[in-house]
């Protein structure tokens, strides 16, 4: 994200998920404290038990905090979208029907040139990349690091 042009950058801004340009990168994690955190989660309660008399809640909201994304009462159903659409539109943001679970198509549209003289489907169709991009290594990641569960 930090190669991205600023007329990007603004593309990424105005679906909201613009906060996520200010997420540092981490190249590495700290394992130890993954697991603690972890092993401190509790589900059924939504919160970190950090000892029999302290604990942190976590929201559905603080997701939404924390990255600078949007969170709201608005569900989205991809039934509203009928089949035809949906291949349209996984086809023209770089999902393959073939390969549907491959992001390779999708950092393709991502490193695409994106600036005032693109079309409003180039610029959409770099919006929605973004997104599955974001959602795909962040918000819901995979084991392998290329692929994505739709």
């Amino acid at each position: 994200m930090s190669k991205f042009s600023e007329y990007k950058k603004q593309a990424i801004r105005e679906t909201g998920f613009g906060g996520l340009l200010d997420v540092p990168l981490i190249n590495k994690v700290n394992l130890n404290l993954s697991s603690w955190l972890l092993s401190k989660l509790d589900t059924d309660e939504s919160c970190i038990l950090i000892s029999e008399k302290r604990w942190i809640f976590v929201h559905e909201k603080d997701a939404g905090i924390v990255f600078g994304i949007p969170c709201g009462d608005l569900d989205v159903f991809s039934s509203e979208i009928c089949p035809h659409q949906l291949t349209l539109t996984m086809m023209n943001c770089g999902l393959s029907p073939k390969e549907a679970r491959s992001l390779k198509g999708i950092e393709s549209v991502l490193e695409k040139h994106l600036d005032d003289r693109s079309t409003r489907l180039e610029e959409d169709n770099f919006k929605i990349a973004f997104v599955v991009y974001a959602i795909a290594h962040l918000l819901a990641p995979s084991a392998k690091h290329d692929h994505i569960n739709i």
